[in-house]
């Protein structure tokens, strides 16, 4: 394993945007109000194998984990909580999974 492998922190991706359609609060949507919103994301990869994320969807708010529990197997779960500020159906829990293929 080389320094390189231990690095923590080294990457962090920001995505941010705004719109008019689906990332409309609910209230915006009820009142037929064609509002823009902001939503976006931001990830930071902790360790080698996981990422600390927090999503903002316009209304609500999720957070999770993305790990890569083997190093030698393209799978990455996900658990996470979503709609933690309440604009939904209250907080939950959800899992992601992933795996890769290559072609």
């Amino acid at each position: 394993m080389t320094n390189q492998d231990n690095r923590c922190l080294e990457s962090i991706i920001l995505n941010e945007d705004n719109r008019v359609e689906q990332f409309r609060t609910e209230e915006a949507v009820f009142d037929g109000d064609d509002e823009i919103n902001v939503f976006g994301s931001v990830a930071v990869r902790a360790v080698k194998s996981a990422s600390v994320i927090a999503e903002w969807t316009g209304q609500d708010l999720g957070v999770g984990v993305s790990v890569a529990p083997f190093p030698n197997i393209p799978l990455v779960i996900t658990p996470a909580l979503r709609d933690i500020t309440g604009a939904g159906d209250g907080t939950r829990f959800v899992v992601g999974t992933g795996f890769s293929f290559k072609f």
